[in-house]
């Protein structure tokens, strides 16, 4: 699973390194030696230590900067949080769903 390429910390090393990274797993997916595994092994741990450093960065960058623009704070943080789904209409164990949401 790649990661996503519209997050604000990826640049352009961060792009050729998921690319370089994806095409050494393509060259071990079509021949399975030792040498391709270790070297996509290299870029996977290549790309993982610049996409860690480039986030680390962009987050000290945007703290650094939260008394003069606040905006590019709280719209980070607003990114990062998870939203939970509701979970409706459970199946009990008689094989009959529940109709609303004292009963889930």
């Amino acid at each position: 699973i790649d990661k996503n390429y519209n997050t604000p910390w990826v640049n352009r090393s961060v792009k050729r390194a998921i690319r370089c990274k994806n095409k050494a797993w393509n060259v071990f997916d079509a021949c399975p030696t030792i040498e391709n595994w270790s070297i996509a092994l290299e870029k996977q741990q290549n790309f993982e230590n610049l996409d860690c450093n480039a986030r680390v960065k962009y987050e000290k960058k945007v703290t650094k900067n939260l008394k003069h623009n606040s905006r590019a704070f709280f719209s980070y943080l607003r990114s990062q949080n998870k939203v939970k789904d509701i979970i409706t209409n459970l199946v009990r164990p008689n094989g009959s769903r529940t109709t609303n949401d004292k009963e889930t």
